[in-house]
């Protein structure tokens, strides 16, 4: 008689096990899945100054995608419109983009900000200016004329003169200016004006 309750009692109690690890497993299916999302690159190399494009390949719009970076300072400016993930390089360096989807699946790309090839050499390639006052970088190397592409124009005005570029504050913030000779040759100059 008391071999019969304890075979009960065990055979009552692998039964709750079994259901307790399934509704567990169960459970789990719900849980968003890291590095679930894949992408039509699984690292992007991207040139100081210069725009790429990523696309995700699966998962539930919308998307976020956040850049861990160096400090404060985030090496590329992520933007997200649909599946479409539009990256520029802000900064020289290396970081991790975490793409997460509505459901909160997520996926991890590897982002690299170099110097382009062929560049300009400029005898400054960062600069912090006031708001009103001005700075020259020299262009050492390349063909002119020279002309100057600014991120945003509103931030600092730029006039070249041969091979000297001359940057004046115009509004606190952060931008990149592309130097480029007649050969199509560039270098990049990060302007901060405060």
């Amino acid at each position: 008689m008391k071999t019969k309750t304890m075979f009960k009692t065990m055979l009552a109690s692998m039964f709750c096990m079994v259901a307790l690890l399934l509704v567990a497993c169960d459970g789990d299916s719900n849980k968003p899945v890291l590095n679930k999302l894949s992408f039509d690159k699984t690292r992007v190399d991207l040139n100081l100054g210069r725009t790429t494009t990523l696309t995700v390949k699966n998962g539930t719009a919308p998307y976020t995608a956040k850049l861990s970076g160096q400090g404060d300072q985030l090496v590329a400016d992520v933007r997200v419109e649909g599946n479409l993930i539009t990256l520029t390089g802000m900064f020289l360096g290396e970081a991790t983009m975490a793409v997460t989807d509505k459901d909160g699946n997520t996926g991890v790309v590897s982002v690299v900000v170099k110097n382009i090839e062929g560049s300009l050499k400029l005898d400054k390639t960062t600069l912090n200016i006031e708001v009103g006052k001005s700075e020259t970088v020299s262009v050492q190397n390349g063909v002119g004329p020279f002309k100057v592409i600014s991120n945003n124009n509103k931030v600092v005005e730029t006039n070249v003169k041969g091979s000297q570029i001359t940057f004046t504050g115009h509004k606190a913030g952060t931008t990149t200016v592309e130097v480029q000779d007649a050969k199509s040759n560039v270098g990049v100059v990060t302007v901060t004006v405060r």
